[in-house]
């Protein structure tokens, strides 16, 4: 052990873009030893994308590729030649977890299927995420972020609420950045790790089938559970609170919500209208749910009339739930966030210095660390092929003039 929580584990990715990438970064960051597997020449997809430092693109510049692949080491690796092939056999004998992102039939004509590596290692575990699962009629097709999220439910609810009221002729929406490649990343990385204690307790890997879709799904389970139980179809006109809900204030948004009637009491003080407490419009939740209409006037009109931190301070102290919409830079800036150093600096060689979300979590005995910046393409092939694999330089050499590595 090295001092973090998965110092002895080994781990191949060869995976590109977002979902997969992540779910090998969230084990790196908690000192998992990741191979980063890349194409020679043309590397991840993601360093094509920005954003860029200076707006100007660069493959090693890439914001995304950046943040998404910090704690490993990369090399370069063309799995489609014999010799390549066999490079890549040899890290997955001694790792304990591949990651990859190809689909049910590209994996098994290159290889990287669960069926052809678990003969070479037993003990391997095998995650494979992709869009619609192993299985099923659609396990072959492709998707991206936009495809899931309007196949995963979330899309066609999005955006809801004050959203859909200033804007309600607008087409359904995607959620913003990729929320869902994230989501998919993260239950991969969690489903990763009940494979890695199941191992411990039988002695075997295991395949880990993760559908992009199907983690959708799983995170709108409240839409998913409206329509079994009520046969109700959430959508964006009917996404939103029976009462309460956003409201624009004079610098932003702020969502305040009296569900109770506690709730409903302390912010009738909050506004300094004590006596809407046991007005019989807004009593009970029935009536203000009956009357929101008029209640949500009553709020609006004090919100414009205030800024969100100040709303957000009168109904913390006041006791009414209430919350601000905060763009990146008030992120950036919070006295919670920077308190517990969720942003960090990272020094990377071409790239330049800059700071860097990190892990939101912390471990007491085992704590994060940024052990290492997002590789250079192909910048760690000596020391995996030649100090791991015991490859010599004439070796090297070779496999570099035929573009193999």
């Amino acid at each position: 052990m090295d001092g973090t929580a998965l110092g002895d584990l080994k781990v191949v990715e060869y995976a590109s873009f977002v979902a997969g990438p992540y779910c090998a970064k969230l084990l790196a960051d908690m000192g998992a030893d990741v191979v980063k597997i890349e194409e020679p020449g043309s590397g991840d997809l993601s360093r094509a994308h920005g954003p860029f430092p200076d707006r100007l693109p660069h493959a090693e510049r890439s914001g995304l590729f950046l943040y998404v692949n910090t704690n490993k080491r990369g090399v370069t690796l063309d799995l489609t030649d014999p010799a390549g092939y066999r490079l890549f056999q040899a890290l997955v004998r001694e790792a304990d977890v591949f990651v990859q992102d190809r689909s049910p039939k590209e994996a098994k004509e290159l290889g990287v299927d669960y069926d052809s590596l678990k003969g070479l290692n037993p003990r391997l575990i095998v995650t494979s995420i992709t869009p619609f699962g192993q299985t099923g009629p659609y396990a072959d097709f492709k998707a991206y972020d936009l495809n899931i999220s309007h196949s995963g439910v979330e899309g066609y609810a999005v955006p809801g609420g004050l959203g859909h009221k200033m804007f309600p002729d607008r087409p359904p929406l995607r959620l913003g950045g990729y929320a869902t490649d994230y989501s998919a990343g993260l239950s991969a990385a969690a489903g990763t790790m009940m494979a890695v204690l199941a191992r411990e307790i039988y002695g075997v890997g295991q395949h880990v089938d993760l559908s992009r879709q199907e983690t959708e799904l799983a995170m709108n389970r409240v839409s998913m559970v409206t329509y079994f139980a009520e046969g109700k179809v959430v959508s964006r006109d009917t996404r939103n609170y029976p009462f309460g809900g956003t409201f624009p204030t004079r610098d932003g948004e702020v969502i305040i919500r009296p569900t109770e009637n506690g709730h409903w009491g302390a912010l009738a003080r909050v506004m300094g209208k004590p006596e809407l407490a046991d007005d019989p419009r807004f009593k009970n939740r029935p009536d203000r749910t009956n009357n929101s209409g008029a209640l949500n006037a009553i709020v609006a009109e004090w919100a414009s009339q205030h800024s969100k931190g100040e709303i957000f301070d009168l109904c913390r102290t006041g006791g009414c739930p209430a919350a601000i919409y905060a763009d990146a830079q008030e992120v950036m800036e919070s006295p919670q966030v920077r308190s517990r150093g969720f942003f960090q600096e990272v020094d990377h060689s071409v790239a330049g210095r800059w700071e860097y979300p990190t892990a939101p979590y912390q471990f007491s005995e085992t704590p994060w660390s940024v052990r290492r910046p997002s590789p250079l393409l192909g910048e760690h092939n000596r020391q995996v092929f030649e100090g791991r694999l015991g490859l010599s330089s004439q070796d090297m050499a070779r496999l570099k003039a035929n573009k193999v590595i």
